[in-house]
């Protein structure tokens, strides 16, 4: 017996004035998507809307999310609009999971017309935590391998020879990473561990939970501060932690030797070569945001590669990446990426330092060390704080947050910059 086609529904809703997106698409409360009617649809609708109809019916979208709480019911939502909507075929990761790097490969691969991330980054998650969509450009539905397409770019950048031969030969370097239970376990089990031959337990927190766990994604010295603790005992030489949907990464060495961002990138610019893929792409240019230290540029001076500075906003690198301008990228906020794919990716960012050390044979801490000394050292901190819940909080409040006590030793800062979510950040030193 032949089936008529599915009918359509049609909802009345009405607008809601708070679905602002930022640089990183709409982040707001889990509760709001639970709760308030049909926000999450509204959203998502928006979404198919701004994409022209003769080129919404038949296309491809790529689907996934972090894993946290309320990304399966919202998964089965956005199936139900697509269909509505003229997609033609969706690409979903398997049981929800994907790193939002891996969308963008995806998208790539298949050529499809965006893809819609579920995810906060490393805000926290679970019922009373935080809940996230973006939405990245480039019949029926299509479960995918969450992990192996990543994995096949991946192959294609790095040396995955010499990377075992690291993490497994009779020499070994002993690694420690934390996957903060988001996206990012499965790949670092399937890539470092299964693949490259790191031991098992040299990946901790690798199963993705819907509230991390109970703990705040975010790969930094203090909510990752089991990572710390970890490596402070000289045990292992390596250490790196992610957040929740696997695009930020932190650097750590032995003892707990701490790489900031803004260092990280300038020293995987300056052992670009080291990594097989610019080997055969060279390099066009490099970029920071405008918050980040002047690092990476003297890295660009002493190289006479191009140096571009950014508004905070992983979208402006990639409007670098469109116009043929720029290979290597990253930003204070712990984010690192080259034009591999859209994204910033902590993963390539570890595999990036991964290479280095296999060529430099050398220990994180000493790779920092020769670099200061070759490049000069940029001194860098930050102070940062949201506007919250206050609808009336204006950028000017936030002004009132800097004080003299927090530039450390009384020095005066050369740059005080607010970015676009209201933080404040002081540059200083040399740069």
């Amino acid at each position: 017996m032949e089936e008529g086609p599915v009918p359509l529904l049609t909802f009345a809703t009405a607008p809601y004035h708070d679905q602002k997106p930022g640089t990183s698409g709409l982040r707001k409360k889990t509760y709001y998507f639970e709760e308030k009617p049909c926000y999450l649809e509204n959203f998502i609708q928006s979404i198919f809307f701004s994409i022209d109809l003769k080129d919404r019916q038949g296309s491809s979208l790529v689907v996934g999310g972090d894993g946290r709480y309320f990304n399966k019911s919202s998964i089965e939502t956005i199936v139900q609009m697509a269909a509505a909507n003229g997609i033609g075929r969706l690409v979903i990761g398997q049981n929800g999971i994907l790193s939002t790097p891996a969308v963008s490969c995806i998208i790539r691969k298949i050529k499809a017309i965006g893809g819609i991330i579920l995810t906060a980054s490393h805000n926290p998650g679970g019922p009373n935590g935080d809940f996230g969509i973006k939405f990245n450009i480039s019949n029926g539905v299509e479960v995918v391998d969450s992990v192996e397409a990543y994995a096949t770019m991946l192959r294609n950048i790095f040396d995955f020879s010499a990377l075992k031969e690291l993490l497994s030969g009779p020499n070994r370097l002993k690694i420690r990473i934390d996957a903060m239970h988001g996206v990012v376990g499965p790949y670092v089990k399937k890539i470092l561990c299964e693949e490259l031959g790191a031991p098992a337990n040299s990946a901790v927190n690798c199963v993705p939970l819907e509230d991390f766990g109970g703990h705040h994604p975010d790969p930094n010295l203090t909510y990752a501060a089991d990572l710390v603790e970890t490596m402070k005992s000289g045990e292992h030489d390596f250490g790196a932690a992610f957040d929740g949907d696997g695009d930020r990464n932190m650097i750590l060495g032995k003892h707990g030797f701490f790489v900031n961002p803004s260092d990280s990138v300038a020293v995987i610019a300056a052992n670009i070569f080291s990594i097989p893929y610019f080997q055969q792409t060279g390099v066009r240019g490099f970029a920071r945001s405008m918050p980040t230290s002047g690092a990476l540029d003297r890295v660009a001076n002493a190289t006479k590669i191009a140096l571009y500075e950014t508004p905070t906003g992983w979208k402006f690198f990639g409007n670098l990446m469109d116009a043929s301008k720029l290979s290597l990228c990253g930003e204070e906020s712990f984010g690192t990426g080259s034009d591999h794919i859209r994204e910033k990716d902590g993963l390539w960012a570890v595999l990036a330092w991964l290479s280095i050390l296999a060529t430099r044979k050398q220990s994180v801490e000493d790779i920092l060390k020769d670099h200061w000394q070759k490049y000069g050292r940029n001194f860098f901190t930050s102070s940062q704080s949201k506007c919250g819940e206050r609808e009336d909080a204006t950028l000017s409040d936030e002004f009132l947050l800097l004080t003299d006590q927090e530039i450390p030793n009384g020095g005066a800062p050369q740059v005080a910059s607010v970015n676009l979510v209201a933080s404040v950040t002081v540059l200083l030193g040399a740069g």
